[in-house]
């Protein structure tokens, strides 16, 4: 359609043949146009989808800040940390020791990543003392984990 466009004489001679000539020209042209701008666009939407992956960072968790310490053996325990990377919104669980947190146990994180748990601590096992994890997961189902031991009084 487009060679045809472009290769046909006008039937008419003069001025009215030019005008003929111009008016296939534009519609070639916006063929084109819708051709060449899907492309174009598929390819910088394709770019920009690739930079916003590589910009986004793996999932970290901080260090934990335990308040107060040392504390009592089955006394309240302050848990925070704040997290980076990934992709928001974050969940997180805190567990005492080896104790894996399940599934109904996750909450939300706070408004840029804070995280600000109280725990109430278990009686120690005397071999191992007490242990805080925590375990943040984002939207995407990257997982991080943190851990601290707790100092007690005894």
């Amino acid at each position: 359609m487009i060679l045809f466009a472009l290769t046909q004489p006008g039937t008419e001679s003069g001025a009215a043949s030019k005008d003929i000539r111009f008016d296939r020209a534009k519609d070639v042209l916006s063929l084109l146009l819708g051709v060449f701008g899907t492309i174009v666009g598929f390819y910088f939407g394709a770019e920009a989808t690739q930079r916003g992956r590589a910009d986004a960072q793996q999932l970290q968790v901080s260090t934990l800040d335990l308040a107060p310490q040392p504390v009592a053996p089955t006394g309240t325990l302050m848990v925070r940390a704040v997290v980076r990377g990934g992709v928001p919104p974050y969940r997180f669980a805190v567990g005492r020791g080896e104790e894996k947190p399940r599934g109904r146990e996750f909450e939300f994180a706070g408004e840029g990543g804070w995280i600000v748990k109280q725990v109430q601590l278990e009686a120690p096992v005397p071999e191992h003392g007490q242990y805080i994890r925590l375990i943040v997961q984002d939207s995407s189902g990257n997982r991080a984990e943190q851990g601290a031991p707790v100092k007690t009084t005894t």
